[in-house]
Parts: structure tokens; sequence; C-alpha cells
């Protein structure tokens, strides 16, 4: 940009890759794409886009072909001996603006739970019609919401947590009370941890990370992918004087009603 004019000097270099992509905003099909005159989609307040650059994770809709065994979560100070459950996996995939690589992992989408009666129930994250300041973007096929790293402090390990476009962890279910904020801290990580029996259960509502490698490996060489795709796509932040981590996006591909059913029966069937 001309400083003196303020006019562009030339085009956007990802300005090809941007519009023919229709997952990235929809591409050409939304017209503030092709708004030469406006910044930010005209909010500069919620969205900050210094470079354009980020990194990208897609939860895949449809399960891989394989199962993973994971405990059932148990009601605190229960007594009753530990049951377990074969689920499905499905492939999740990260790459990011800079180096344009992927990796692959495999992560489950259901959990479950016993409940008072001794029965079980299970519990998944399906994102609804999102309510405006929640998801970045949404189509009929995918959910995309902003995500950050933290610390899950009931399981000593980082995670990567889903966010609204506030920075909120409140987002909306498709079950639970649809198109308003119901489910908070859904996040993909290694799973709730039992010191009795030193495994690890899924996470009613998250997504639990069960490959190519399982257990606290496999959820390390996740999250330092994470890390170091963000630092190699980080930008000086000339106003704070240091470089900025840049966002991560999470896609979540939406399942069919007929793909949830047929999971659910299998499993029950299995346990």
């Amino acid at each position: 940009m001309d400083p003196r004019t303020s006019v562009w000097l030339s085009p956007d270099p990802a300005l090809r890759e941007y519009l023919a992509d229709n997952t990235i905003n929809r591409g050409v099909n939304n017209s503030f794409n092709l708004n030469l005159y406006i910044y930010s989609y005209q909010n500069p307040v919620i969205f900050k886009d210094p470079d354009g650059k980020k990194v990208r994770i897609t939860i895949s809709s449809e399960p891989s072909g394989s199962y993973h065994v994971v405990r059932i979560v148990q009601n605190e100070g229960s007594t009753r001996e530990s049951r377990y459950v074969l689920v499905p996996t499905y492939k999740m995939t990260v790459t990011d603006d800079v180096s344009k690589k992927t990796s692959t992992y495999y992560v489950t989408r259901d959990a479950y739970k016993e409940n008072n009666r001794g029965g079980i129930s299970i519990g998944s994250f399906e994102p609804g019609p999102q309510s405006k300041g929640q998801a970045i973007r949404q189509t009929k096929n995918s959910t995309t919401f902003n995500a950050k790293l933290k610390r899950n402090r009931h399981i000593d390990r980082d995670v990567v947590e889903l966010k609204d476009r506030g920075g909120g962890n409140w987002i909306n279910d498709k079950k639970w009370r649809p198109g308003r904020p119901s489910r908070k801290g859904v996040q993909i990580h290694i799973g709730g941890y039992r010191k009795e029996t030193k495994d690890w259960a899924g996470s009613l509502g998250c997504f639990m990370i069960v490959g190519p490698v399982e257990g606290e490996v496999g959820d390390t060489n996740f999250i330092n992918d994470i890390r170091n795709r963000q630092k190699l796509n980080e930008v000086y932040d000339k106003k704070k004087g240091y470089m900025k981590h840049q966002r991560i996006e999470v896609t979540i591909q939406h399942r069919k009603s007929e793909t949830r059913r047929s999971s659910v029966h299998s499993r029950e069937k299995d346990d």
C-alpha cells in the first residue's frame, strides 16, 4: 500500500487461493470478499487479520472405518467396575498457510457416561445454527470456530479449545437449546484420566485424540504440531512490539443424522 495515497499498489498474493477455495469464508460466493474497499468485513473490533495466515484444523463428518476402545465416564465416587465401548474414529487434519503441509490425526466424536440409574448416556457436540457472534462461518456442511491453546487444569495438559468470535467459550450445540449458546469448553484433547485404572475416558462434548498414536504421546505430538505451526505463522505486532501467534481455526463437518444413529447402534451392541 502507498502510505501517502492509501492506494493498494499490488494485489494480495493470497487472493487467487483465497477466492478459489469456497471453504475459506465462502470464497467468491461471499460478496464481502469481492469488495476492494472494506477490511475485516467492516467489523475490525471482532475480526483482526494482520496477514491472513492461520493454522487450520478440520474434523471429518465420516467415520474413518476404524474403532477405538474408550472407557465409559463414571460418576464421581462411583465404585462400579470400569466399562468400555468401541467408538468410531474420525479423521482430523491440521495444516497452515505457510508450510501448507498436512498432518493427519484421528479423534472420537462421541463419549459415554453412566447415569444415575446405572445405564449409559451418550454425549457429543454437534454444531447447530450459530447465533450471531459465535462461529466465524457456517455452511450447510460445516461450521468453523476460532480456537485457542490453553491449559486444562483437570487433566493438567494443554488443549485446543473452541471460542466464539468474542473470545468466550460458550457455543451452540444442535441438541441443547438450538440457536442459543449451550455448550461450554468444547476441546480437542486426550480425554479424562482415572488414577484407579490408569487410563483415559471419552470426554462428553469434546474430541478425543486417539491416533495415529494414542495416549499421552499422541496428544503431545498434536499439541506440539499446533505450537510449531503457530510459530511458523506468527507476525510482528508493531503496536505491542512483539511477535504474535496467528489464530487457530477449527472446522467441524456436520454429521448426517443417519451416521450418528448407526454409530450409536453399533456401539451399544458392542457394549
